[in-house]
């Protein structure tokens, strides 16, 4: 039985409604066995900053816009946006149905604790994009509108350094999944 597609529906729809969803990419491996999947992945997957692959990946990025009001001196931010876009890869195994039903259980297990995983990193886009919306709204400056933009760019870049950490974090405090199931 092939529950996966309606487990990851699950989860996406989940995530908070102010955003779209992250898309999904995929890509293709090859193997009837436990051995020749993790050597796929390996050589496959998607790479991080210094070149190590991994099974999975999820990548988030969060962007604002804003327009300002000048009153004087002081100045507030009119009608700002923030918007969250993401991705998250994923492995393909384009030999399943040739493969031992035993094995297709445990790459069910693997691919479903995976995409969960892939999905936790998602989540920190979404906490990130919630924060920097939640304090946009009661951002106010005294000293004019350039002071504020400046600030508002901080203040942008600090939430998202912050929650990239966190993402950081996340892959330490879960050994890359594995402590959520995500290996074969």
């Amino acid at each position: 039985m092939r529950l996966l597609p309606l487990v990851v529906l699950m989860l996406v729809a989940n995530v908070a409604s102010a955003y779209d969803p992250p898309t999904f990419a995929h890509y293709a491996i090859h193997g009837t066995t436990d051995r020749e999947l993790v050597s796929a992945m390996r050589s496959l997957g998607p790479a991080n900053a210094v070149g190590k692959r991994y099974p999975g990946h999820a990548e988030w990025n969060v962007s604002w816009t804003y327009r300002w009001q000048s009153q004087g001196n002081r100045c507030s931010l009119n009608s700002p946006s923030v918007q969250l876009t993401g991705t998250i890869t994923l492995p393909r195994w384009e030999d399943r149905g040739s493969a031992d039903p035993a094995l297709q259980q445990r790459w069910d297990r693997f691919l479903a604790a995976l995409t969960v995983h892939e999905q936790g990193h998602f989540q920190n886009g979404v906490a990130a994009a919630d924060e920097l919306r939640r304090q946009l709204a009661t951002l106010k400056s005294n000293k004019g509108c350039a002071s504020l933009a400046a600030e508002v760019e901080a203040l942008g870049r600090a939430i998202v350094e912050d929650y990239k950490q966190r993402d950081r974090q996340y892959d330490l405090d879960t050994e890359h999944g594995r402590t959520q199931d995500a290996f074969l």
